[in-house]
């Protein structure tokens, strides 16, 4: 482990901590810090940004991805299982709050089929 990062520069190190999101940004009770601690205040701030920007992402571009890698055969395995889709997912960096997402797209590609089909 400390070999590899001793591999990394400075700036891949400053990238990597970039990455981290505060998971608690939106727990229900977290009291606002403006007035109190501007500096805070605006870290947080940052962070709600983050994540609001990620989930975007993963809502619009990563989750139809992976609908249209399954139905284009583009996977080595489709899977088959809760198990085996939980493992596909996680992968990619979606957490299963988003599996209503993922059925949703998968319905609108039947949908579309079905139309071609007719």
């Amino acid at each position: 482990e400390e070999e590899k990062k001793s591999a990394l520069s400075e700036e891949d190190l400053e990238y990597l901590k970039s990455l981290r999101f505060n998971v608690n940004v939106f727990l229900p009770g977290i009291r606002s810090l403006e007035g109190i601690d501007d500096e805070a205040f605006e870290h947080m701030k940052k962070d709600e940004e983050m994540v609001r920007n990620a989930s975007l992402h993963l809502w619009d571009e990563v989750i139809p991805g992976l609908t249209s890698e399954i139905r284009d055969g583009n996977l080595h395995t489709v899977p088959h299982d809760g198990r085996s889709l939980t493992e596909l997912i996680h992968q990619r960096g979606i957490n299963c709050r988003y599996l209503g997402r993922l059925a949703t797209l998968a319905r609108l590609e039947e949908d579309k089929d079905r139309q071609q089909n007719d």
